[in-house]
């Protein structure tokens, strides 16, 4: 069966200029190779200093990997928000993107400083960050997602 799973995170590797070419480019080569492995779908999104994570696969590939992110430094107190069966994928492949580096936090952001937000507003900020420049995507991982 098919699950979709929401989490967010603090950022435990530097998230600035040229951090492509650091930590942060070496998790995300580590997590795209896994995604394509294990056939999970999904975006992650960083915006000052979190990350924003929708995942979509089995639920056994998908908890190995939330499994193996909550003891990843780079992952700081990771909290899933949403772990559902769903009907259909809402991703094709897996992709990253992220905030502008000149925008000022996001009102989710904000929110999540003093409280959890839900999975939808999760949800809505990566799908609007991915839509609005991805960095970088696998290839599809399966057919037109629903």
């Amino acid at each position: 069966m098919l699950y979709s799973s929401v989490m967010v995170s603090r950022a435990g590797v530097a998230l600035g200029v040229g951090a492509l070419n650091g930590d942060l480019g070496k998790l995300l080569a580590h997590c795209m190779k896994t995604c394509i492995d294990r056939h999970i779908t999904g975006a992650l999104v960083w915006d000052s200093g979190y990350f924003l994570t929708v995942l979509e696969g089995e639920l056994g590939q998908l908890d190995a990997l939330m499994d193996s992110l909550r003891t990843d430094r780079c992952f700081g107190e990771p909290r899933v928000l949403e772990c559902v069966p769903v009907k259909g994928r809402e991703y094709k492949n897996w992709a990253v993107g992220a905030a502008r580096p000149e925008s000022t936090p996001s009102p989710l952001i904000k929110k999540l400083q003093t409280v959890v937000p839900t999975a939808g507003e999760v949800r809505t900020q990566v799908r609007t960050s991915i839509y609005d420049g991805v960095i970088a995507e696998t290839p599809a991982l399966v057919g037109a997602a629903a």
